[in-house]
């Protein structure tokens, strides 16, 4: 194994990188900054986002240089970019290597043959570009190019996670694997929470924009304005900057954000509904008012009432004194601005998500931070480039154990998942097909309206077990106590202050367990401390702070967010879980768990990575409203329902009805195929459709077909009884309120 005293989790890794295509270079790049020793294969070029890709690699052109390569690929640890390797090399890599390939569609899919390889065609075929967001669908506005590399920064988070899983796993069974992570199952698979289908959903948890007849669009921009949620849309602020807010129907954030307003009490007053949410609609004082803790089932009148009343007061102040309001009293909100402001924010700059480089070619300049962060901090270094073109391996290459039993990577590890929402619940979620096992853990009550709580987890809770616990209680922190003491990992979306008041701080989980890792999900945290401080955030919030809702607004109307869910939250839940397995490495190494983590600003960050450069010679990166990447490989166009890849081959830009089924299962339980699965026994009562977990697949190594989720709280009794407590303990800890196996009213999986 490594140096037992190295501080990162990677050190002593080799790596070697083809390719220079965005997938590939964000992989390598990941592993970099992990503290492997990169080498990328090829040449050097001059321009300053080649720079950024390039960071902590040492590049070297072997081309003609046949004896070196090879000497190369025998001592390689990781090869990325399997599928551009020269073929005369590919016997040259040893067995115990984790060798990645990143084809545009899944290898031998025959669903897939034909198709042209450059990512806009990726995004074509998965209807992302057909597919511009439901308040553009009421617009009546056609399929448009996506302005950011998206399916790529996918397959590059699924990726790293693919290949620190591999050596993790390695390091237990020493045995290597060929990986597959094709750019459309990582897109598939990172956009899955939009494609959710449950036969029969409840109307209270549909959003009026889904609600029309396509004979009426385009529908008048005031009437697509009024079905917009209004504590989770933009407001102009009174110096004509643009405001977001993202207010999600929880019922204490939705109450703070109101009498920050001096509303509060007068829509009280005036008979605003405040239903139990998790009470069935049909017990509500008036079902067709609504709740305003359940929305979207709030009555047109009161959402119009709401949206008037807010925008009048955040018209009364300038956006700076939003966002200091808005992080003071711990609620979710950010101007609208460019990339460019972004990147050259002190916010950034402190958080260490904006880095200053001085490359030897593109000369100084500033680029996006690492995508996550484990060990220690360490000064990002610009790319070497090396001269003689035979470099020779750094530090020594990691022990292996002699082979064992072929098993999933993360067999046995244990996960207690302290997560919510979307970001956070993916890390744990995305390691179930791994083997590890996962507790979710979730409060005795509950403040999120089910739409949140119960359908945003449907995709991130399946394998999960799920137990309700009362950390404010001293018998909830006896029995944390015990749980962290037999846990490998801890996983927390939030923010220092949240961790310190629920007993999760890193000091006090290693004082339980020298080797446990806590994997943190924070906002606007990054590698330098504070990690994220006091701010909080959610998924549109940053797509308004470093960019991404600047790139695509329209004239004349409000910034929004693009897709329903995933442009930032997965994407960060897939890299806070590579920082989570990079941990588990470490720890496995020297005995010694730790904190490592990841933030929704570093994800967008990932998925807009050629925009986030700025260089003393050739200014900040190309960043007009609505084009494409600098370098990217969409370079298509449309034509009608087409899109036309650069090679002349067509691709129908179905929506994802269409692609749902194109892609259909049938009755197949291969639940890592590349498609949807049915789940006809869901405990929600109803059949549910789902993607497969299809972003990574094995060669040889078992992945684990999960199942589905339990209905919150269902299993607490079990996860006691297998803790070691006697049925007289487990029974006090129910009568003290410490734990429940159901929220108050929370009577069906699903409440309607």
């Amino acid at each position: 194994m490594a140096d037992a005293r190295s501080d990162t989790p990677l050190a002593g890794l080799r790596v070697l990188q083809f390719g220079t295509d965005l997938a590939p270079q964000m992989v390598g790049l990941a592993l970099a900054d992990l503290g492997a020793d990169v080498i990328r294969c090829g040449q050097a070029e001059a321009d300053p986002l080649s720079a950024a890709l390039d960071r902590g690699k040492r590049i070297a052109d072997l081309t003609g240089n046949a004896d070196t390569l090879r000497e190369l690929a025998s001592g390689a640890d990781v090869v990325i970019g399997i599928d551009t390797v020269p073929g005369d090399l590919t016997d040259a890599f040893p067995q115990t290597a984790v060798r990645l390939a990143l084809p545009a569609f899944p290898a031998g899919d025959p669903r897939f043959s034909g198709k042209a390889t450059d990512e806009g065609a990726v995004l074509a075929a998965a209807g992302v570009l057909a597919e511009r967001g439901p308040s553009n669908r009421l617009r009546g506005l056609g399929p448009a190019l996506m302005p950011m590399p998206i399916a790529s920064a996918y397959a590059a988070a699924f990726g790293t996670l693919a290949v620190v899983a591999g050596l993790f796993g390695r390091q237990r069974t020493g045995r290597g694997d060929a990986l597959e992570v094709s750019l459309f199952g990582a897109l598939l698979e990172g956009f899955s929470y939009n494609h959710v289908k449950i036969e029969g959903l409840p109307s209270r948890y549909v959003d009026p924009r889904a609600v029309f007849d396509p004979e009426d669009i385009p529908l008048p921009e005031a009437e697509i304005q009024a079905r917009i949620d209004p504590t989770y849309r933009a407001f102009l602020s009174a110096d004509d900057e643009w405001f977001y807010i993202a207010i999600p129907p929880h019922r204490g954030l939705i109450e703070r954000l109101l009498r920050l307003c001096g509303l509060w009490e007068s829509l009280l007053a005036d008979g605003l509904p405040t239903d139990e949410p998790y009470r069935s609609t049909h017990e509500w004082k008036d079902p067709a008012e609504g709740s305003v803790f359940s929305y979207p089932r709030l009555a047109p009148h009161w959402r119009s009432r709401l949206r008037n009343d807010i925008a009048a007061v955040i018209r009364s102040q300038p956006a700076s004194y939003w966002e200091q309001q808005f992080a003071a009293h711990g609620l979710c909100g950010n101007r609208v601005q460019s990339s460019a402001d972004w990147l050259v924010s002190r916010e950034a700059g402190t958080a260490g998500l904006a880095i200053r480089l001085n490359d030897p070619l593109s000369g100084p300049m500033v680029c996006a931070g690492p995508f996550l962060w484990a060990g220690a901090e360490r000064a990002t270094p610009p790319r070497e480039i090396v001269g003689d073109g035979r470099p020779r391996w750094r530090e020594k290459a990691w022990q292996l154990p002699d082979p064992g039993p072929n098993e999933p990577f993360l067999s046995g590890m244990r996960i207690l998942d302290f997560c919510n929402v979307i970001a956070g619940s993916t890390v744990a979620g995305c390691l179930t097909r791994f083997g590890a096992e996962v507790v979710k853990i979730d409060p005795v009550r509950q403040a999120f309206d089910a739409s949140i709580t119960v359908i945003l987890s449907l995709q991130s809770a399946r394998g999960k077990a799920s137990m309700l616990l009362d950390l404010s209680t001293e018998t909830g922190q006896a029995i944390l106590a015990r749980l962290a003491a037999q846990a490998d990992l801890v996983t927390f979306n939030g923010t220092e202050t949240q961790l310190d008041a629920l007993g999760l701080d890193i000091d006090r989980l290693s004082g339980l367990n020298p080797a446990i890792v806590l994997a943190q999900v924070s906002a606007f945290g990054g590698p330098k401390r504070p990690r994220g401080g006091q701010r909080k955030g959610f998924d549109e919030v940053l797509q308004a702070a470093t960019g991404v809702m600047h790139r695509l607004k329209r004239e004349k109307t409000p910034p929004e967010e693009y897709a329903h869910y995933g442009t930032i939250d997965a994407a960060t839940g897939v890299w806070g879980a590579v920082a989570a397995v990079a941990g588990l490495l470490q720890a496995k190494m020297t005995g010694k768990g730790g904190q490592v983590g990841t933030s929704l600003a570093a994800g967008a960050a990932a998925v807009q990575m050629p925009f986030l450069w700025a260089s003393e010679r050739s200014g900040a990166a190309p960043d007009p409203v609505g084009t494409m990447p600098p370098r990217s490989a969409i370079a298509g166009r449309i034509e009608g329902d087409d899109y036309v890849s650069p090679d002349g081959k067509r691709e129908p830009l179905a929506r994802y009805p269409d692609l749902r089924a194109r892609l259909a299962l049938g009755a197949t339980d291969d639940a890592h195929a590349t498609g949807f699965i049915r789940h006809a026994d869901h405990p929600a009562g109803t059949a549910v459709e789902l993607v497969t977990q299809c972003a990574v697949k094995c060669g040889e190594t078992p992945l684990v077909a999960v199942g589905n989720p339990s209905k919150y709280g269902a299993d607490t009794r079990d996860v006691l009884t297998r803790l070691g407590m006697s049925e007289s303990e487990i029974d006090d800890a129910f009568s003290s309120g410490a734990v429940a196996e159901s929220w108050p009213y929370h009577d069906r999986f699903l409440p309607d």
